[in-house]
């Protein structure tokens, strides 16, 4: 049913619907840097994860049945920008039907994708200009920075991102006032820009793509789950 990943030990349990009770089932290698993975598991031998090192970002294969298992097989560094694991924060997701790697980065505005077969990657690239930040970990940290894109929910044919384009400060100043909004952008599993949506609150998402459906956790209203239509015949909070 799903997997829970546990950041300290780096390990990793799985739990089925007939049991709903986590069991031990691997424990990943450990990084340079401490266990932050966004981790796809491929099946129950093979996964695909982004994981921190002392000078960036990495993709990882694994395959648990083979030694060594685990093998680097991308760099997220951004050309020309000297940075840390702060500086490439961002969200990961994958597709295995079109055979697609995305990577959305927090601090800047792009999205990098990665082709599985033969690794050829391309930057989507909105922002240009934003390569004088982020070669701070305090500066990248702190909350008057502005922040980008803020979480992945991966489809079948589409992958979806939460974008705020605002810094930390603005989001929670507006969301006291009550006027919280978050914009959900969806792509192609090439980059490119489908569709934006303005949501009238802020939290964690998920879109359940055969439904045309979007689930929100709320961080900031007094409903913990919010339901959104995303169908064509729908309009409301578009734009």
């Amino acid at each position: 049913l799903f997997y829970i990943y546990e950041q300290v030990s780096d390990k990793v349990y799985k739990v089925a619907k007939e049991r709903m009770i986590p069991e031990y089932f691997l424990t990943l290698p450990k990084q340079e840097q401490f266990g932050d993975k966004q981790i796809v598991f491929h099946d129950d031998r093979t996964a695909w994860y982004a994981a921190s090192t002392s000078r960036g970002k990495n993709i990882y294969y694994l395959n648990k049945d083979s030694v060594p298992g685990e093998k680097s097989i991308a760099d997220l560094a951004i050309p020309r920008l000297k940075g840390s694991w702060t500086t490439y924060t961002g969200d990961f997701g994958t597709n295995f039907t079109y055979g697609r790697i995305a990577y959305a980065y927090k601090y800047f505005k792009r999205l990098r994708i990665i082709d599985m077969n033969n690794m050829n990657q391309r930057e989507i690239i909105f922002d240009a200009e934003e390569l004088t930040k982020g070669q701070n970990d305090i500066q990248n940290l702190e909350p008057t920075n502005i922040t980008h894109f803020w979480g992945m929910s991966p489809g079948d044919r589409h992958f979806w991102m939460a974008y705020s384009g605002r810094t930390p400060v603005d989001v929670q100043q507006a969301n006291r006032s009550n006027n919280k909004f978050i914009f959900i952008e969806k792509y192609d599993w090439n980059g490119n820009p489908v569709k934006r949506y303005r949501l009238d609150d802020w939290g964690y998402f998920c879109v359940d793509e055969k439904n045309e459906t979007l689930y929100l956790s709320s961080t900031a209203g007094i409903f913990s789950i919010l339901k959104y239509d995303l169908s064509e015949n729908d309009k409301k909070g578009t734009e």
